[in-house]
């Protein structure tokens, strides 16, 4: 992302007048405020697993970036696709933009949404890290052996790892990236509680394998791309071929439309479980200010760190005070939501 932002503030450099000079100089500080060093490393006192210090150097990247657009675009509204190895892994993303909203894809891991940044809040919505296992887990779970039979922890870092008690049993780690958009097929043993640990039956070959882009493209209101998958399904033995279309579409005012179409390539029936997975943060999951409203209903409003299951919703709400964000999420016929 900041090498990213580093270019825009580039092309707003040679695009800037006399008039927007006070701009540039803004977009050129908060690119050097967001490539402090803190969230780009991991360490015992800090580093990327710290969300407030991802956060931090999101906001001033993004202030940067908006910045740009006004120096590039003026007021009017405005949409653009690029299309680039954003992430530098070899492959092609598609990143979709406006004055409002970003929205980066990646068609080779599961047609994911990789970002989805709310620009006039400076906050990206999808700054989730993927449960790795680290080389220090092992020494933790040692550490909290001996508290508990009572020894003694021998250096700082063993005094660190005795602290948070409990931390040993959570320790799921995740077989897939944590992004959104991510399509299921389910089992039926399925449950949350093996969702949340990563430990649950995956009949699809969809979620982390690649979809083909069967059509990009960018007009003066809206960009949309079509992605789609022949994939499988697996079950009892068997193997049905599948074909899961997904479209993702962006308006001037940044609002995201992502459209399924899911059939049946093989010669017989099949009945299917489909889940689509969105991980999205709004920083701090125990405050009373960053809770959940669903289908409208304001009565208990349940913190982001709280789970459950709805049978039957249509829309749910995540909504920040602190920030005066609020981020639906509406489908076009009730499904049940984790």
């Amino acid at each position: 992302k900041m090498c990213w932002v580093s270019d825009m503030v580039e092309a707003a450099r040679k695009a800037a007048s006399e008039k927007s000079n006070g701009v540039l100089k803004e977009a050129e500080k908060d690119l050097w405020r967001g490539q402090c060093n803190c969230p780009y490393w991991h360490g015992l006192f800090g580093g990327v697993y710290l969300n407030y210090l991802r956060y931090a150097i999101y906001s001033h990247l993004l202030k940067a970036e908006t910045a740009c657009d006004t120096i590039l675009y003026g007021s009017k509204p405005w949409v653009r696709m690029d299309k680039l190895d954003y992430d530098k892994d070899g492959l092609e993303e598609i990143l979709l933009s406006s004055r409002a909203a970003n929205a980066y894809l990646d068609p080779d891991y599961g047609g994911a949404l990789i970002e989805w940044d709310c620009k006039d809040k400076h906050f990206n919505v999808t700054d989730t890290v993927t449960r790795k296992e680290e080389a220090y887990h092992g020494k933790l779970i040692e550490a909290q052996k001996q508290k508990q039979s009572g020894g003694q922890p021998k250096s700082i870092h063993d005094i660190m790892e005795v602290k948070e008690a409990g931390l040993e049993n959570l320790l799921f780690y995740d077989w897939y990236q944590r992004h959104s958009f991510l399509d299921h097929f389910l089992g039926k043993d399925a449950t949350l509680e093996g969702f949340k640990k990563c430990s649950y039956p995956e009949e699809g070959d969809f979620v982390n394998q690649p979809y083909r882009v069967v059509k990009a493209e960018s007009g003066d209101s809206s960009s949309s791309v079509l992605l789609r998958r022949q994939g499988h399904v697996y079950r009892n033995g068997r193997k049905t071929p599948l074909q899961v279309e997904k479209t993702y579409r962006m308006d001037s005012k940044g609002v995201l439309r992502v459209s399924y179409a899911i059939q049946n390539l093989g010669d017989a029936p099949v009945d299917l479980w489909f889940g689509t997975e969105a991980n999205l943060t709004l920083l701090a999951g125990n405050e009373a200010d960053r809770y959940y409203v669903l289908d409208g209903k304001t009565g208990k409003k349940p913190r982001m760190n709280t789970e459950g299951v709805t049978p039957s919703l249509s829309k749910a709400s995540l909504v920040d005070e602190y920030t005066k964000m609020r981020l639906d999420l509406e489908l076009d016929s009730a499904a049940s939501m984790w």
